[in-house]
């Protein structure tokens, strides 16, 4: 998926989590993972307050691809990744896109693109070209399915797409296992078994390959099978290799196909725990990890922390104000009294996923709907698994870091899972985005900054009096509008009253959005219009002592800015294909 947004953040210490699984991802502080509670709840913790022996979230299963990549397009990934050097498109189309271009005449065309009329001449009459000068002339992602690659080092051609079937995604997957490239123009396989041989020749023929073999090494002599395998990004050397990030788009078949392509002929990417060679690339162990989430396998994906599992299982007995022995005995001695008593009192650290089913399987009717019986389904049966910090380096380093932002058909994707081996870190870039905008660093503010900056350093401004007022009246805000049992009865509770006035500005800035993009179709989520009002109301509460309502109306300044924030995230979630300020000058707002 593109890319539909990114912040960059200032300067920051960078610290390395350490998990007990071998996971890993770097951070700054303010970054946060989630983590479970002890009543089995997920919440995100930032880097700060985590310290060893908390568990944060790991992925358990991978989600497939709902639209799976069935086809690779080898001319675009070759001129993409610049390894379209010496390689030609041969297909009738050529002679039409020459056809075009050819104004006044063939003649001219030769003189723009620097070529000599011999040449020019020469593709007419042969339908090929340069893959560099097609890709120029034609959108090389729609290239017709009768294209090939032609190269002068080599006698046969190429077809320019190919499907991703399982013979593809075994091969793939025993070249990274036992593979290299040579020069650039072979493919160069480690084979030992017949059956291995026989499976390469076959697919080898598939797309005219020439192959030789000499009982230990099975050479392809195809210079584009070898550029397409550098394009995928496998690796050309053994400490290069990489799982092609093409392979997690595969369909579920194929990325088993590939996995057995991995381990035929012992192979060394084994999905069973064991290590991985340390001549292999450090990049391929954390690979390996995110292809074992791809399937569920791993001995971390079978327990639940034990910490998560006590307070609820504790909570469970004594809703019937059960006893150990008693709970034991209701649940038909799925579980033993011993476990229940060593789960609560903290001598199991992890709880098999197999026990707890199992228990949960045994609960009466009665009891299994409880809340406290959901959560543990959750942890039995849910796509996330749990790993122990083991410790957090602080790695030195000090570097700017960003929030990446993808949104597959404008849906809200708030969460990802990154870092070495996967970990599931929690996405900021829209809220921390709001606030940089609030807080846009303008002339007359950098003016303003810097007197403050005076007065302060002479003892005219008291901070903390200030931060301590500011402080208090959000906190007792807050503490009205969640009915705190201090103040419920010396303050009403009010609501936040959402006028019509306040849509219609709304509408208005859609409006106008919609009029400066040139497109059918938008980029951005109809979630937009909910986060500005939401913006809007929560803004508003701080003037709950503004009035004697009953109710706290939106105010012009929280609905200016809500408005503003609601144009620019349109605007970047667009690419930039308007500029905020026309919106906000039409909208009178600027």
């Amino acid at each position: 998926f593109e890319i539909t947004g990114y912040l960059k953040h200032p300067v920051s210490r960078i610290y390395e989590v350490r998990l007990r699984s071998g996971r890993r991802v770097r951070v700054t502080l303010g970054h946060s993972l989630f983590t479970i509670s002890k009543d089995g709840l997920i919440k995100s913790v930032p880097t700060v307050e985590l310290k060893p022996g908390d568990y944060v979230a790991i992925p358990r299963r991978l989600p497939a691809n709902p639209r799976p990549l069935s086809k690779l397009n080898v001319a675009w990934l070759l001129f993409k990744n610049n390894l379209h050097e010496g390689i030609f498109v041969r297909d009738l189309s050529v002679r039409e896109v020459i056809s075009r271009s050819s104004n006044p005449s063939l003649m001219d065309f030769s003189r723009r693109i620097q070529r000599s009329y011999a040449a020019v001449r020469h593709w007419n009459s042969n339908s090929m070209m340069p893959l560099s000068i097609y890709a120029e002339l034609m959108d090389v992602r729609g290239i017709p399915a009768t294209a090939v690659l032609h190269s002068a080092k080599m006698d046969r051609d190429f077809p320019a797409l190919i499907d991703v079937d399982e013979d593809f995604a075994w091969f793939l997957g025993f070249y990274v296992a036992r593979g290299e490239i040579i020069h650039g123009r072979y493919v160069r396989l480690t084979v030992k078994k017949p059956e291995h041989e026989k499976k390469i020749v076959r697919f080898a023929e598939k797309f005219g390959v020439a192959v030789s073999y000499d009982g230990k090494f099975m050479v392809m002599h195809s210079m584009i099978l070898a550029r397409l395998i550098m394009a995928l990004g496998a690796g050309v050397r053994r400490h290069e290799k990489r799982v092609p990030s093409a392979v997690f788009n595969f369909s579920k078949g194929c990325v088993k196909a590939f996995t057995e392509g991995c381990l035929a002929d012992g192979g060394n990417l084994s999905l069973k725990g064991e290590g991985v060679s340390a001549a292999l690339s450090c990049h391929l162990s954390s690979d390996k990890m995110y292809l074992q989430s791809f399937f569920g396998h791993g001995e971390f994906f079978d327990a639940v922390p034990a910490v998560a599992v006590k307070e609820l299982v504790y909570a469970l007995r004594r809703r019937n104000n059960l006893s150990q022995r008693a709970f034991a005995k209701l649940l038909g001695n799925a579980v033993s009294r011993s476990f229940i008593a060593n789960l609560e009192t903290g001598r199991y650290s992890a709880v098999q996923r197999s026990t707890l089913l199992r228990m949960i399987e045994a609960l009466p009717s009665d009891l299994s709907l409880t809340e406290e019986v959901r959560r543990l389904r959750m942890l039995v049966s849910g796509d996330l698994a749990w790993d122990e910090v083991v410790e957090i380096v602080d790695t030195g380093l000090e570097e700017p870091t960003y929030d990446i932002e993808v949104r597959p058909e404008g849906r809200a994707i708030e969460n990802f899972v990154g870092g070495y081996g996967g970990v599931i870190l929690h996405n900021s870039a829209v809220e921390d985005r709001m606030l940089c905008r609030l807080h846009r660093l303008t002339k007359e503010r950098f003016i303003e900054i810097a007197q403050s900056q005076r007065r302060l350093a002479f003892g005219e401004i008291d901070t903390e009096k200030g931060a301590r007022r500011i402080r208090d009246h959000v906190t007792l805000v807050y503490a009205i509008e969640t009915g705190h049992p201090l103040v419920r009865d010396r303050f009403p509770k009010k609501p936040v009253m959402i006028t019509p006035k306040a849509y219609d500005l709304i509408e208005r800035a859609r409006d106008a959005i919609l009029e400066c993009i040139p497109r059918e179709h938008v980029t951005f989520s109809a979630r937009l219009e909910d986060r500005a009002i939401r913006f809007a109301c929560a803004a508003s509460l701080l003037n709950y002592f503004g009035s004697d309502l009953n109710y706290i109306p939106v105010s012009d300044d929280a609905l200016k800015y809500a408005i503003q924030l609601y144009v620019e995230e349109a605007s970047v979630r667009s690419r930039q294909e308007f500029l905020p300020e026309e919106v906000l000058r039409k909208l009178r707002l600027v």
